[in-house]
């Protein structure tokens, strides 16, 4: 049996895939002897459980039943951490075709990957920095406009940033006349653009 992802946020609400065989409409799984909010059998391999609140961090041992009653442990381990807060966010502006590096701030970010969501859809690079710190890069769009930017730890459980993310048409240069001027500087360059 194993749990994706392995990591949730002490107040409980994430949605773990167990993966295994022969489980049952009847099955039940516990985090750390507490049930899940809300369990469903999909297949006889896949199992979805909604982790229970935990008061505080840490590491809980996943068990399943058949029955309600008896509970086997499965090896497989779930670890609650806590929430982190992310302040804000800068620049909070990037050109359509991706790659803004964005600082996020806030507090509690925990070591490891990250995913940041641009929008509905969108899912960016994102990469821990320090406790205080996580690093996003923005994905391609293709169009100008306002998003919403999130970041997870668990590619499941997304905590909004506050603000919003613009996007802005990319800038073509066209021409630059003269090419060239006088080392001390003082030449007047027209750029041309699209």
């Amino acid at each position: 049996m194993s749990a994706t992802p392995s990591t949730g946020f002490v107040g409980g609400g994430t949605t773990v895939t167990i993966s295994g065989a022969s489980f049952s409409g009847g099955m039940r799984v516990q985090i750390g002897g507490t049930e899940c909010m809300g369990s469903e059998a999909v297949s006889s391999t896949l199992f979805l459980c909604t982790s229970p609140n935990h008061t505080e961090a840490g590491v809980r041992s996943v068990a399943a039943s058949v029955n309600g009653v008896e509970y086997v442990s499965s090896g497989v381990v779930f670890e609650y951490v806590a929430a982190f807060v992310p302040a804000g966010m800068h620049p909070s502006r990037g050109s359509d075709l991706g790659g803004t590096r964005i600082t996020v701030a806030g507090v509690d970010f925990p070591p490891g990957p990250y995913v940041c969501g641009f929008g509905r859809n969108t899912q960016g690079q994102g990469r821990f920095i320090s406790s205080t710190v996580v690093e996003c890069i923005s994905p391609r769009r293709g169009a100008g406009g306002n998003v919403t930017v999130s970041l997870s730890s668990n590619e499941v459980d997304f905590v909004v940033v506050p603000g919003r993310f613009q996007y802005e048409s990319a800038m073509g240069l066209v021409s630059v006349v003269p090419s060239v001027g006088a080392a001390e500087g003082g030449t007047v360059v027209t750029i041309s653009g699209a």
